[in-house]
């Protein structure tokens, strides 16, 4: 039956004929039957969620790209996972690093680094690909999907797992770990370990001053005065956002006291 539904999807296009858009819409179609299979279900930006528990949800979004001739589009499989609770802190103390717009999420990784070779990998579909050649392609996919990115996103959803993920750096980008990990400690609980890892990691991504006798100010008014005062060794706009991420942090805890 499901066969039956996908030729369907091939019907309106001709294979010689292929553009770059009908191929996407083909594979789409196919990708969200498959994804809806495992839970995964499409939201209006393109996103595909599951429900993994009351505090947590999974996301898959995919990266397009197609050769310098035009004839063959490469997809990249983003796996996202969400810590409700971590999430909702995240946009009260650090709101001024990642702006209204931004989709929140505790990590983010492309599907090749959750894979035992651990390296970026595509999925690539030419765009005369026979209707059996674009299913062997997505299966393989979504194969990888189920072994690599599923079991990850169910230990992801024990906190101390997640913490060492996260702590370590295994998955996502350290810029946005250093800022997660504490508030994760937080969510944990572990109040006095939460704050003691912010302020550690605040002193690890502070660049060194341009004139160590001037005192650096208790706080600069701008990503831009923190760039003329401190040197280029490490970021001087990210350790400003750091700095004001760690001072809302530590108004946080003290405010929310039922975290200890």
């Amino acid at each position: 039956m499901f066969y039956k539904k996908i030729k369907l999807y091939f019907a309106p296009y001709k294979t010689q004929k292929r553009s770059k858009k009908e191929l996407q819409k083909i594979i789409e179609k196919i990708v969200e039957e498959k994804l809806r299979e495992i839970g995964f279900f499409k939201s209006k930006n393109d996103f595909y969620f599951k429900h993994l528990d009351v505090d947590r949800e999974a996301f898959i979004s995919f990266h397009t790209s197609m050769n310098f001739t035009g004839t063959i589009l490469s997809y990249n499989p983003i796996i996202g996972f969400i810590h409700k609770e971590v999430e909702k802190i995240c946009k009260e103390v650090a709101f001024e690093y990642y702006g209204e717009n931004f989709l929140y999420n505790t990590w983010t990784e492309s599907l090749g680094y959750l894979t035992k070779k651990n390296e970026y990998i595509t999925w690539k579909f030419k765009l005369k690909s026979s209707e059996r050649a674009i299913l062997k392609k997505v299966d393989s996919m979504m194969s990888t999907i189920r072994k690599s990115a599923l079991p990850e996103l169910e230990l992801c959803c024990n906190d101390e797992y997640l913490f060492e993920v996260l702590d370590k750096h295994k998955l996502g980008l350290q810029i946005n770990n250093r800022i997660k990990a504490p508030i994760l400690l937080l969510v944990m609980n572990k109040k006095n370990q939460a704050l003691q890892l912010a302020h550690q990691r605040l002193l690890q991504v502070k660049p060194s001053q341009k004139n160590e006798d001037v005192q650096e100010p208790e706080q600069f008014k701008s990503p831009e005065e923190a760039w003329s005062f401190f040197k280029r060794d490490k970021d001087p706009k990210y350790y400003y956002y750091y700095s004001q991420f760690f001072k809302r942090f530590k108004s946080y805890l003290e405010v929310n006291q039922n975290h200890c």
